[in-house]
């Protein structure tokens, strides 16, 4: 059995990272970008988007992205949303619920315990190589089995994300300096 299952994850705001001051936040900032296409190229990773801006049907997001050709293959990447928190929350309360609770439940049932999402999917999973050959998982451990990022410009991350946040500058959004950092934690590269 086949299963498309994503073992690099970028979780990816809009605003502050892609979306900047130079274009008067109008259009997605060119340079940022190109940075997140090259992150996108040496690391083959999906993107899962933890935006405002996320919505099944995002018209105006989706026309950014494909607006130049050339940037149509990082709409192509987009495989999910984040879930919005306060859905969850008890109408009337106004209990916060940070970005990093949202991404932790995306990882939670899509990543760590994939067979809540997947039905058919027992403690032991397949996933298809680029190869064509299936690699067998079941540990479901972070840098073993699966890496992820989250790029964002605010920093409502919850500790145990520490390692894999990357905070962009909300003027400037995702820079060449974060491009190296960014490749080494979707790779496993923990090293210096």
């Amino acid at each position: 059995m086949k299963h498309d299952f994503p073992d690099k994850i970028i979780f990816l705001d809009i605003d502050g990272v892609i979306n900047t001051t130079k274009y008067h936040f109008t259009k997605f900032d060119e340079e940022c970008m190109d940075n997140l296409l090259e992150i996108i190229n040496k690391t083959n990773a999906k993107i899962v988007v933890s935006s405002s801006w996320r919505d099944e049907d995002n018209i105006r997001m989706k026309n950014n992205f494909t607006e130049h050709g050339f940037y149509e293959s990082l709409w192509n990447k987009i495989i999910d949303i984040t879930c919005r928190g306060y859905r969850y929350t008890i109408k009337g309360s106004n209990l916060p619920i940070v970005r990093g609770n949202e991404i932790k439940q995306w990882i939670d049932i899509h990543l760590k315990y994939p067979w809540h999402s997947n039905k058919d999917f027992d403690c032991f999973y397949r996933i298809n190589n680029e190869d064509g050959s299936f690699k067998i998982m079941d540990s479901n451990k972070l840098n073993v089995d699966y890496s992820y990022l989250i790029l964002d410009d605010d920093n409502d991350m919850l500790y145990e994300q520490r390692n894999n946040f990357i905070q962009t500058d909300s003027l400037l959004g995702l820079s060449k300096e974060d491009i190296t950092k960014a490749i080494k934690i979707l790779n496993y590269d923990t090293k210096n």
